[in-house]
């Protein structure tokens, strides 16, 4: 009978290298796969669909065809990660951005100081992504815990919401957005409406406020907890006007507007002067304009 043998020298230096090649492998496959994600963090279970299941504002349904796949928590911090090299690769695009909404908002040149420091981030990369990293991390968590609350009791009917600022100016960035996506390279689950800066921000439900974050200068915003399962998360506010625990009535002031770059609550990813309104029923995002009045 024929015997043969192979030595290997180096059998843990071999090891590591199969281990890394399977592993590049196995991230490759991740990488390439086109998703539409729920980007919340902090939920205890989380979605994600392929791209094509369902069009670009489409809200995102239960039982949406295709497979749908439990992330594990392991599969929810690639994903987070995945976001984060996104919004970084975006970090031109998205300061060029943020220094246009400047001038076109501070024509008297109120705000030099503001646009001054967005021009200086040109020249410090690291300092650059460190505030895009915090913004991201900031909305990350209020999305995580607003999908919690949304997964709440569910009692009583729900009648049709309010408009919790006037959209005289309509809707700059929509639900799903491509266009979005495309310059901050994150999903947009939420509705911007353009609004004067320090609007008032009225309750779209009668509801109970479970969350109220203030950031300083970054994502500030406050949620509130509705019946059905419901929970809407009104984001770059400039001022809270509720505190946790109270209970509110469809039209109550809960906050002042915000968004413009460098103020209050707009963080590092903002559309400018606007509201982020976010729905989330039985911890899962759907389009705001379901919910609300045409206008």
């Amino acid at each position: 009978m024929l015997k043969i043998e192979i030595e290997i020298s180096r059998p843990c230096v071999t090891l590591f290298w199969v281990m890394a090649i399977a592993g590049a492998v196995v991230w490759s496959v991740w990488s390439g796969a086109p998703v539409r994600a729920d980007v919340q963090g902090g939920a205890s279970e989380r979605v994600f669909y392929p791209m094509g299941a369902g069009g670009e504002n489409d809200a995102i349904p239960d039982g949406m065809g295709g497979d749908i796949h439990t992330q594990s928590e392991t599969e929810r911090e690639i994903m987070r990660l995945r976001l984060e090299q996104e919004v970084l690769r975006h970090r031109e695009e998205i300061l060029e951005y943020q220094l246009t909404l400047l001038e076109e908002n501070d024509p008297d040149g109120k705000l030099a100081d503001i646009r001054s420091e967005f021009v200086q981030l040109f020249h410090d990369q690291v300092k650059a992504e460190k505030n895009l990293l915090i913004s991201f991390q900031q909305l990350w968590e209020a999305q995580g815990r607003a999908i919690a609350f949304g997964k709440g009791f569910s009692s009583g009917a729900q009648g049709e919401f309010l408009w919790p600022v006037d959209p005289i100016y309509g809707i700059s960035a929509g639900f799903l957005e491509t266009a979005y996506e495309k310059r901050f390279g994150l999903p947009h689950l939420a509705i911007d409406i353009p609004i004067e800066q320090e609007s008032i921000v009225r309750a779209a439900h009668d509801g109970i406020v479970v969350d109220v974050t203030d950031n300083g200068l970054g994502f500030n915003s406050v949620t509130l907890q509705h019946s059905s399962g419901i929970a809407t998360l009104y984001g770059h506010v400039s001022a809270f006007r509720v505190q946790e625990g109270q209970k509110v009535r469809a039209g109550d002031p809960i906050a002042l507007s915000g968004g413009s770059p460098g103020t209050l609550g707009a963080g590092w990813l903002s559309t400018g002067p606007h509201l982020h309104f976010e729905v989330i029923e039985h911890g899962q995002h759907r389009d705001p304009t379901a919910f609300l009045p045409s206008f």
